[in-house]
């Protein structure tokens, strides 16, 4: 059985226990300085040993706000300390109400732990902003900061984590190969282990983070090919020891995960991924291949997840129970990654500056970590995917500039150059696109009519709060899988985009509702969607008070229904009676009408195959809501209906310990999370059911 990445961190904290003491008494530690540097190598378990401080009972009873927040390498000091003071705003207003008064709120205690890859020196400059933005008034307020290098004299509010001596390092080499019991694969051979043992030290340098990887890419080995990998990484002339055990562990993936794991270079440092996105994008490159008979995609993208966390290659963030739900790449790995995929030609990332992407390249991330705006004027022609990951703010085009003969010139041109996105007009000269993703970057209101001459695209997403409007040339691109426009003003499609057949995934921000849509035989998301109607010109809109027909979608398996009320009781009920394959439900609104979608035979037939339901706003039944029934009838309605449950999320739904009472005979349950409850609900174990919560 693998390891939970929770109880591998733990096991490597184990050697981490003077350093955990030192941070704990610093923090707790009112008299001593307001700034504390935790030092030490990229890979050494900086983000580990805050994680574990920042989640540590004492020290979260001792702040009343704690903020953890990650950073790029060259992100400008002024975002830092813009987005540390949102983050204090949104948990001081959050404050209100509670038992601490508006006078208190500017003596509580902060907690704010950043992590960036960068110098002292570097942060000095920003260390008096920070203390002036984060901390002014704040009696006993601590900001952490995790830094490679230390410059200061005084050691005082330093944290240095070294590197682990050979013994460590042993013990987590067979910890992460043997188990914890030290059982298992005992068929690994004394003398193949002892000779990794044996050269720990000359092989990892004591660096955990090579240490995990050279275990994992071990234990996917038969025993006898040890000694091979372990000479390939020994006569290595590369001076970077993580290096050379991430080179051999990337020429050890077979082609398609080799494939999977270099697309994550495209995405920024430090970057929580929506796997679900990763997967669809995945899906769309074409490199999910299955060798069983219809195997589901998603379910093919969720194994190759699986397997490249398994050798610690990806790093899981988010969980539910039947999937992974995010995933982030240490930010050691990060630049080797896109030197792979820079050497062989797989993906070319390109920052700010006016560096021109090569006319070869195929597929072109673009970023703006350091504030700057990206420069592109090439024509692409071989291009086949652009992605673009912006951070909100720093920048609201990317500009195609023309050559210019002198500085003055380029003066005078960035002068006149008006600040409108160009990058859909230089894909114009790239008739091959199959993926087209950016986030942050300023459109404008409308996609270009000339969207819908890229008939080659499978996956369109473009996720930017002003664009307003989809065009009706959409309806020619036949291929299209995903199409992805959450945080944007989009509230409806045009008529035909639902009759293209190859339609997968639709995810928005509230959309009407079609009319009518085609044969999808292939839909599995809809995202997220209110109970509306809507025509083509977007001006005829109605609340859908009666019965709903969409047969085209019924192999549905994923679905979020938004702004309900009392009066779309029956519209969501049949709605929801199309379905057969819904494995995935999420409503919210300000009633949530349970009592008439149970006793709908359609609709609470549908629901038995749903494995995770969210549930947002207050539940109705029959004649009351949720918080005092607890007789009987619709709870057992609920319990019948939803027999497969083993995910389910409450939020303001004002559910009682009657309702949570019946939630613990759920035989499946084994992930439940409450939210905004008004009152302490006590959780009783009950001998037939949720045995695996």
């Amino acid at each position: 059985m693998e390891i939970s990445r929770e109880n591998s961190v733990k096991f490597c904290l184990k050697c981490r226990n003077n350093e955990k003491k030192a941070l704990e008494t610093k923090l707790k530690n009112h008299s001593g300085g307001v700034v504390i540097y935790v030092v030490g190598d990229g890979g050494i378990g900086k983000r580990a040993l805050l994680k574990d401080a920042y989640e540590n009972a004492t020290i979260k009873e001792h702040f009343h706000i704690r903020i953890q927040v990650s950073f790029p390498e060259d992100t400008s000091n002024e975002s830092i300390v813009k987005q540390i003071k949102d983050e204090l705003i949104m948990h001081k207003k959050k404050l209100h109400g509670t038992t601490i008064g508006k006078e208190d709120i500017k003596d509580l205690r902060c907690l704010v732990m950043i992590e960036s890859p960068v110098s002292s020196t570097e942060w000095a400059k920003a260390e008096r902003i920070l203390l002036a933005e984060t901390c002014r008034q704040h009696a006993g307020s601590k900001i952490v900061l995790t830094t490679t290098s230390w410059n200061h004299k005084t050691k005082d509010n330093m944290v240095e984590m070294k590197h682990l001596n050979d013994y460590e390092s042993k013990t987590l080499f067979n910890y992460f190969i043997l188990g914890p019991d030290g059982h298992r694969k005992s068929n690994y051979k004394t003398r193949q282990m002892n000779l990794i043992r044996s050269n720990m030290e000359e092989i990892t340098g004591g660096l955990p983070l090579a240490v995990v990887l050279l275990a994992k890419l071990m234990r996917t080995k038969e025993y006898n090919k040890w000694e091979t990998a372990f000479e390939c990484i020994r006569s290595s002339d590369e001076d970077d020891l993580l290096k050379t055990i991430v080179s051999v562990s990337i020429d050890d993936l077979p082609d398609e995960l080799k494939s999977c794991l270099l697309y994550t270079s495209g995405f920024p440092e430090r970057e929580v991924i929506d796997a679900h996105q990763l997967v669809r994008l995945w899906m769309a490159e074409g490199f999910l291949i299955s060798q069983e008979h219809r195997m589901d995609m998603e379910k093919l993208g969720q194994r190759y997840l699986e397997e490249l966390i398994y050798r610690g290659l990806l790093q899981p963030v988010d969980r539910s129970v039947h999937c992974v739900d995010s995933v982030t790449v240490h930010d050691r790995l990060q630049p080797l990654l896109r030197l792979e995929a820079q050497r062989t030609g797989f993906m070319n990332v390109h920052y700010g500056g006016h560096a021109p992407a090569p006319e070869t390249t195929r597929r072109l991330a673009l970023h703006n970590d350091n504030d700057k705006l990206p420069s592109l004027s090439n024509r692409l022609r071989k291009l086949r995917t652009v992605v673009a990951y912006y951070k909100e703010g720093a920048t609201k085009a990317i500009v195609m500039p023309v050559p210019l003969t002198s500085s003055d010139d380029r003066s005078a041109r960035k002068e006149k150059e008006p600040r409108v996105c160009k990058i859909l007009e230089l894909l114009k000269g790239s008739p091959f696109l199959r993926v087209i993703d950016l986030e942050g970057i300023d459109i404008g209101p409308a996609l270009p009519s000339e969207i819908g001459d890229m008939v080659h695209l499978e996956y369109l997403g473009i996720r930017c709060r002003t664009l307003k409007e989809v065009p009706r040339s959409i309806k020619n691109l036949r291929k299209l899988q995903t199409i992805d426009v959450r945080d944007t003003d989009v509230k409806s499609f045009p008529s035909r985009l639902w009759k293209i057949k190859s339609l997968r995934h639709v995810l928005g921000h509230n959309l009407y509702l079609p009319e009518s849509v085609g044969d999808l035989k292939l839909m599995e998301t809809l995202e997220t969607v209110r109970l509306i109607y809507h025509t083509d010109d977007c001006r005829d809109v109605a609340t859908c008070a009666g019965e709903i027909s969409l047969p085209g979608l019924r192999l549905l398996h994923r679905l979020h229904v938004v702004e309900l009320n009392e009066e779309q009781a029956d519209a969501l009920k049949a709605l929801l009676g199309e379905f057969s394959c819904l494995k995935s439900l999420a409503l919210s609104g300000e009633v949530i009408p349970m009592g008439k979608l149970l006793a709908s035979e359609a609709s609470s037939a549908s629901m038995e195959h749903v494995i995770s339901l969210e549930l947002y706003g207050q539940l109705l039944f029959d004649t009351a809501p949720a918080n005092g029934i607890g007789n009987g009838g619709p709870f057992q309605d609920l319990q019948r209906c939803f027999s497969n449950l083993s995910r389910l999320v409450l939020k303001s739904t004002e559910v009682d310990q009657n309702f949570i009472d019946v939630i613990a005979e759920f035989p499946l349950l084994a992930e439940l999370v409450l939210l905004t409850v008004s009152a302490m609900l006590h959780w009783v174990q009950k001998s037939r059911g949720a045995a695996a919560l």
